[in-house]
């Protein structure tokens, strides 16, 4: 694999933010947790660009740590982010929301989907792998639904998990990874959640911040759509050049760069948050950003593999013409990835063996 250039399959992790006890404010606030997974080789320098562009989207948005609107917020990232920590983190963080609050948990890692015996499909998380080839599930993944399970084990007004995940089929052996109610405490030093802010948004307050304290329900989302029938699953594509991991003080590559470098998804979800002021036209509801966002992942997929393609970069493009698109889906109440119809996805049998090209992987 050519240092230089680096397409890879991720799934992702994200910054949180956990508060204990503390007096909850009746205007709507967001508490989030965001893990990364730097701790995989390979993988590392584009997880870590994303990192930096979903931060800036972020604070350009108002949400930092110390805004008006977020009650709390933490990030684990590296060997920090194991599953039982995650799964802590996420408890703690559904136990200080109130129920006029959200929950955001964004996750950019590795993964890989996992048979049940009835042929339906389950995620595991693993943001602590060491290497993409060993995914160290036994001992240090996580079961995907039981994030969901575990913010909506309190009341919330909006409960939301974004996952940058690979849905590339592991061996059912791998399939003992960390039991869904295992969980690893925090120390209250650690928590970051302080629960004592919280405010309405205004009509100069950016599209995120309308969607976050406005919306109801649950957004459970994955970046790719696993096998079905004659598919074979789809992998979490990104571009990191070597020379991208600062961002290029050149204008025209600091514009490609901020168009393509990280993952394709994350790229995607930055632009569709990145309206800069709310329109009152605007439709806040789940439903409405879920297909905004997928919107955005199709087109911006095409757009980097065009981009490939204008700038010869053959060796980084063999495997984006492999797989045709990205196809951002949706999870239901029992945590299993699930068609636009509502029926399931089931695994099918005559899997394909084609392996990735030589300068890319799948996790």
């Amino acid at each position: 694999m050519k240092p230089s250039k680096l397409l890879f399959i991720v799934a992702i992790a994200a910054s949180f933010f956990l508060s204990s006890g503390a007096t909850r404010a009746a205007e709507p606030g967001v508490y989030m947790l965001f893990v990364w997974g730097t701790a995989t080789s390979g993988v590392r320098d584009g997880i870590e660009i994303s990192e930096k562009k979903l931060e800036a989207a972020f604070d350009a948005a108002g949400l930092t740590p110390s805004s008006r609107f977020v009650k709390g917020c933490k990030t684990l990232k590296g060997s920090d982010a194991t599953g039982p920590k995650i799964l802590s983190a996420c408890r703690e963080m559904a136990d200080a929301a109130g129920p006029n609050d959200a929950v955001l948990v964004y996750i950019l890692a590795v993964g890989a989907t996992l048979e049940e015996p009835d042929g339906r499909l389950r995620y595991a998380l693993a943001p602590c792998a060491s290497s993409p080839s060993d995914l160290q599930l036994k001992s240090h993944g996580i079961a995907r639904d039981a994030i969901m399970a575990t913010l909506k084990s309190k009341p919330h007004r909006l409960n939301v998990v974004v996952t940058d995940v690979s849905s590339v089929s592991t061996e059912p052996s791998s399939v003992a990874y960390t039991a869904r109610s295992q969980n690893e405490s925090i120390s209250d030093s650690d928590s970051g959640f302080d629960g004592e802010s919280g405010s309405a948004p205004s009509a100069s307050d950016p599209y995120l911040v309308h969607f976050l304290l406005k919306a109801r329900g649950n957004l459970d989302v994955n970046s790719t759509r696993p096998e079905n029938d004659s598919s074979r699953g789809e992998a979490a594509m990104g571009f990191a050049p070597a020379e991208w991991t600062r961002v290029p003080s050149d204008p025209d590559k600091r514009r490609d760069y901020e168009n393509y470098a990280g993952t394709v998804f994350t790229n995607a979800f930055v632009q569709t948050v990145g309206t800069s002021e709310f329109d009152a036209d605007f439709d806040c509801s789940v439903d409405a950003f879920f297909q905004k966002l997928k919107a955005r992942l199709n087109s911006s997929y095409a757009a980097t593999k065009d981009y490939l393609k204008e700038t010869g970069q053959v060796n980084a493009l063999s495997d984006l013409m492999r797989q045709e698109t990205q196809t951002l889906t949706k999870f239901d109440d029992d945590g299993f990835p699930i068609q636009d119809d509502g029926s399931p996805y089931r695994v099918r049998h005559d899997k394909h063996e084609d392996g990735p090209a030589d300068d890319g992987f799948y996790l």
